[in-house]
């Protein structure tokens, strides 16, 4: 059994609590609350969705991730048998979270005591060796556009203004999501908002706004 002490980003916690990969631990894709929505050989997509006052198994992590906030409330979490921490803030809607779990697995649970359902986009890294490649984007929205990084991914915030139109090409595999407004992915029109497309590695793809939209890229080394 391993253990670690971490503040649970996806969650918005201003807690810190023990996440050990213990026995009765299920694996996240497992779980009730996790929903597998796309897989190859670079990466995992997610949807997680945790309803008020529902609780998700004991689940454990052993790819680095990324998760973007699509609906917060107030949540809580454990590990194994220890205490339910205090409830944190909701997670603010478009903030990326980055964690890394491959080499140092852990498990945890964690509840909703908020009135709101609980919802992430969240991305597994399934590599055991990342590229450090920083080379700006291919485009007029430039590398300064990158708002958190780690090993494992590049975060890209993109506001894109009412008809304005952005096309651009990354290196490594990419997963395009809409947090507010009304756009097109490469033609795709959505509206929804935790909406996603992902674009393989070298491929450009291009994004309209109908309207003004906000727009996350996680990038995936």
């Amino acid at each position: 059994m391993t253990a670690m002490k971490f503040l649970i980003p996806l969650l918005g916690l201003t807690v810190a609590v023990w996440a050990e990969t213990t026995p009765d631990s299920v694996p996240a894709r497992q779980e009730p609350h996790h929903h597998v929505m796309f897989e190859n050989d670079a990466l995992r997509i997610l949807s997680v969705l945790v309803p008020p006052g529902e609780e998700t198994l004991n689940h454990s992590h052993d790819h680095d991730d990324a998760s973007v906030c699509i609906s917060g409330s107030n949540m809580r979490g454990k590990s194994g048998a220890g205490e339910w921490s205090k409830p944190g803030q909701p997670c603010t809607l478009g903030r990326a979270g980055l964690t890394q779990w491959a080499g140092k697995a852990g498990s945890h649970a964690v509840g909703n005591t908020g009135e709101s359902l609980f919802q992430l986009v969240l991305v597994e890294n399934l590599h055991t060796e990342f590229s450090l490649d920083s080379t700006p984007l291919n485009s007029e929205i430039g590398s300064e556009t990158v708002t958190r990084e780690n090993r494992a991914f590049r975060v890209f915030e993109i506001p894109l203004a009412a008809a304005s139109e952005k096309s651009h090409t990354h290196t490594m595999p990419v997963v395009t999501i809409l947090i507010s407004g009304d756009a097109q992915f490469d033609g795709k029109h959505v509206t929804e908002t935790g909406t996603w497309v992902y674009v393989p590695a070298g491929q450009t793809h291009s994004l309209k706004a109908n309207a003004a939209s906000q727009l996350v890229e996680l990038e995936i080394r």
